[in-house]
């Protein structure tokens, strides 16, 4: 029966852990520490919370637009993200202009990115994709040179450092599908007393998550594997794979494996009416599109799991180790 069971498990592509302590907590107690513990742990004076990332971005780019008077009125967003970036600019009324990511790193285009921006760009937005820190010296110092803000999207990276910084500290501002009409309210109190709890373990869920990457990367190629930045420390949300072409089958599935982003943001046809510029080409974001599959690292993902996972990917992908 145990066998038999465990043949049926269905692994989710991600999890988030929540002490048992913590649920219940956070409908007993009528107050919540959240800032400060989350302040505390990124060594930074304030922040603001919201009930959703794209709400704090949203409600960041529409004060960005306020302050500026609407003589700027673009944003340079990496061209394979989260169609939630996408959705926050253009529900703030403003135009979105993508710069491509390199497929080798899952970085910007720094080319691609002095070729898009211009007098009219307010603010360009970083990523930190899966949990691996994106060195960022050169997008800050194109954002200075234009006068545009630098927004660090850090959403996929808490736990994560560059050069002993925590990632999502270093823009002046830090912070999937493509939804217009996503809710924007502040963070409910339960969701603060659940989080704040859950702060606690943090450390100890990223470093399994880096374990469990260790043994992905063991497993494959290099040409396959996303090279991690010197003196960063990733978290991996998910392990990034450059596996090819071709659909996850169902036994993948499973076992938690998936694509991401289905589409570069460019190649997307309900976003493309926002875009600046609706016949741009970045190629590098469609090959990422195309290649890319993630696999779980979540706590539920056991080290043997990630063997059998990698056995079970090689052949459907043409993969060597």
């Amino acid at each position: 029966m145990k066998q038999f069971s465990k043949k049926l498990a269905w692994y989710p592509p991600a999890e988030t852990k929540i002490p048992l302590s913590a649920i219940f907590s956070s409908f007993l107690s009528s107050d919540s520490e959240f800032e400060k513990t989350l302040c505390s742990y990124l060594k930074v004076d304030k922040c603001v919370l919201g009930n959703s990332g794209r709400t704090l971005l949203y409600l960041l780019l529409a004060a960005l637009k306020r302050k500026d008077g609407g003589i700027r009125d673009e944003v340079l967003i990496p061209g394979y993200t989260c169609y939630s970036v996408a959705a926050s600019v253009a529900r703030a009324g403003l135009k979105i202009k993508v710069y491509d990511v390199d497929p080798k790193t899952l970085g910007p285009d720094l080319d691609s990115l002095r070729a898009a921006v211009s007098s009219k760009t307010i603010s360009i937005i970083s990523q930190h994709l899966f949990g691996i820190p994106t060195p960022l010296d050169g997008l800050k110092e194109i954002a200075q040179e234009t006068g545009a803000c630098f927004i660090e999207d850090a959403a996929q990276a808490l736990g994560g450092t560059i050069n002993g910084q925590p990632v999502g500290t270093m823009g002046d501002f830090g912070e999937t599908i493509f939804d217009l009409g996503f809710d924007v309210s502040a963070m409910p109190l339960v969701m603060k007393k659940l989080a704040e709890k859950t702060m606690a373990i943090l450390d100890e869920l990223n470093t399994h998550r880096s374990n469990i990457a260790k043994t992905y990367e063991e497993a494959f190629d290099d040409e396959r594997v996303i090279p991690v930045p010197e003196e960063s420390k990733p978290v991996y949300t998910r392990f990034p794979l450059m596996a090819g072409q071709g659909p996850i089958l169902k036994e993948l599935k499973r076992l938690g494996v998936r694509r991401m982003y289905p589409k570069a943001i460019a190649d997307e046809e309900t976003i493309k009416p926002c875009l600046v510029d609706q016949e741009i080409s970045t190629p590098g974001a469609s090959e990422i599109a195309r290649n890319l599959i993630t696999l779980p690292t979540h706590n539920g993902i056991t080290e043997k799991l990630a063997k059998e996972i990698a056995l079970k990917l090689m052949p459907a992908y043409q993969l060597t180790s």
